[in-house]
């Protein structure tokens, strides 16, 4: 196994269990996946705009379907903002979790960034995303309620 059937299995799955009436099999899809992927290697920069031209836009509109979608399940994300799991997280997954974050991020920042046009869009994208990143953290993780070997 690669990582990119791995991806592409991940992905597979992903698009049936979201899309219950899509015909086709996992294995299947998995292929189609890597085949659009690969299209993407052979074309390079272009193949990689046409994948973008496609993606971007369909993430941007799946994204925006979800949040309305979880805004009337819940009547106004009340149910999200006052969840509290059955078995909350240990010190150590949630720490584990956290850490992880910040590395994947550390680790992929130089990947994304070398499509950049300018040192300038580098610089305000990575200051976007910490300010939203670390926003995010604060207001949804609560170790106190999370964390219940820490803090019980």
């Amino acid at each position: 196994m690669t990582w990119i059937s791995l991806n592409a299995d991940i992905f597979a799955r992903l698009i049936k269990t979201t899309f219950p009436w899509w015909p086709i099999g996992i294995p299947i899809t998995a292929v189609i996946v890597i085949l659009i992927w690969m299209q993407s290697a052979i074309r390079g920069y272009k193949g990689l705009e046409f994948i973008s031209f496609i993606g971007v836009p369909s993430a941007l509109i799946m994204s925006l379907v979800g949040v309305v979608a979880a805004f009337n399940v819940t009547n106004g994300f009340s149910m999200i903002t006052t969840y509290t799991p059955e078995n909350p997280l240990s010190f150590t997954a949630a720490t584990a979790s956290i850490v992880g974050g910040w590395v994947f991020g550390a680790t992929i920042t130089p990947d994304v960034c070398r499509f950049a046009k300018s040192k300038r869009d580098v610089i305000i994208a990575s200051l976007v995303a910490f300010i939203v990143g670390c926003l995010a953290r604060n207001n949804s993780l609560d170790f106190r309620r999370n964390c219940r070997v820490c803090f019980s």
